[in-house]
């Protein structure tokens, strides 16, 4: 039999394209009515969020989530 080569593939039409998966932390935070976003810092400033989060057993996300509820707790007016 003889093997395909990649003219062969070129010539061929493809049958279809397929929707690109969507990934699991996107999907598990869709569900849990969160939205994924990011977070620009200067290096210095996440170096020390790591050594507090390594010396307190938690995640730096934990630690910013902290930080943005103690905010909002400051601000009630602004929450909707």
């Amino acid at each position: 039999m003889k093997r395909p080569s990649l003219s062969d593939a070129r010539s061929q039409k493809p049958t279809s394209t397929p929707e690109p998966a969507e990934s699991e932390p996107a999907a598990a935070a869709k569900r849990e009515g969160r939205i994924i976003t990011s977070l620009r810092m200067p290096p210095e400033d996440l170096v020390a969020l790591k050594i507090i989060a390594a010396k307190s057993g938690r995640r730096v996300n934990d630690l910013i989530l902290e930080g943005i509820a103690y905010v909002l707790t400051l601000y009630p007016d602004a929450k909707q």
